[in-house]
């Protein structure tokens, strides 16, 4: 509702600090005037891949993030948007188990957040599961994963897109290794 735009990225190399630049459109034109760090003040809670979700309604960002080596647990941030600045909760792990990468959308008939993920599993390969979950406060209590693809080779999910038409979530995801079949 404030004529905004949000860019979340990943500095690197470590700790691999997740930031937001928050910017406005002026004509063609994109001006950032405030660039705000959320997660990877450490270590422990240094992020690789970030997918951030917007909940209009309720003027909050949910971030899901995938940590780094060795700690490759999920991690949720919701941050509250106030006119034009944003300030974060607490990043948090939220699933303790090794994923590789993570996308996500919000679901704006239910006000869910739906995560897609690939999960290892030690001695049989990589999982595709999905999770739903709702916000509350600065944190997401997310149900039980449910797996969409169970076999090798791997996958790798990409994006996840709400329809609030049909009131459906569409996956696009790409089977690896080659040929990369999406």
């Amino acid at each position: 509702n404030n004529n905004r735009i949000y860019l979340f990225y990943c500095l690197v190399p470590g700790p691999y600090t997740g930031k937001v630049y928050i910017g406005s459109v002026s004509g063609n034109t994109v001006n950032f005037d405030m660039d705000k760090t959320f997660s990877g003040t450490s270590q422990n809670d240094s992020v690789s891949l970030v997918s951030p979700v917007l909940d209009i309604t309720n003027n909050r960002i949910i971030v899901s993030t995938s940590g780094i080596s060795p700690n490759l647990a999920l991690r949720a941030i919701v941050g509250t948007v106030s006119g034009s600045s944003i300030s974060f909760g607490t990043p948090y792990i939220w699933a303790s188990w090794e994923t590789v990468t993570n996308t996500a959308t919000f679901d704006s008939n239910s006000n869910k957040v739906v995560l897609a993920y690939k999960r290892y599993v030690s001695g049989v390969g990589y999982y595709g599961e999905l999770v739903v979950g709702s916000v509350s406060g600065d944190t997401v209590n997310f149900g039980s994963p449910q797996t969409f693809h169970s076999t090798n080779p791997g996958l790798w999910p990409e994006s996840l897109l709400f329809n609030p038409n049909n009131n459906r979530i569409y996956l696009f995801y790409c089977l690896v290794p080659g040929p990369y079949t999406g």
